[in-house]
């Protein structure tokens, strides 16, 4: 397997963790549960970046949240949810861009068929 399928399979399985938590209600979390998932993507970010440049090089790079730094969470704080939407959008669109990547592939195939040109006459 490629490093670029790795990287993607781990985006996308981090992607579900994350809908999957935004699907509720909660607009604060537990710093102690999601700040992995910024962690994780960082690296896999930059990896994705190293490999394929030409698609993701306008990938902004981000800060990991900081803590709230109230007492909420024994002491801990919370992360906001405007973050994880953050998350969110920046994994929506890693996705997009490799599948409309998809398109031009298949475009580019097809125009480079070879036909050979047969004529029908006769030489005198």
């Amino acid at each position: 397997m490629d490093k670029i399928t790795v990287i993607l399979a781990k985006l996308a399985g981090l992607q579900k963790v994350l809908n999957e938590r935004l699907e509720g209600d909660e607009r604060y979390f537990d710093p102690q549960s999601v700040i992995n998932y910024f962690e994780r993507f960082n690296s896999l970010r930059n990896q994705l970046i190293a490999e394929l440049p030409e698609l993701y090089y306008d990938l902004p790079e981000r800060t990991i949240p900081v803590s709230s730094g109230n007492m909420e969470n024994n002491g801990r704080g919370y992360i906001d949810l405007t973050s994880m939407r953050t998350l969110k959008r920046d994994l929506d669109y890693i996705f997009e861009v490799k599948a409309n990547s998809r398109i031009g592939e298949n475009k580019t195939k097809e125009l480079k068929r070879e036909f050979i040109f047969i004529s029908h006459g006769s030489s005198k």
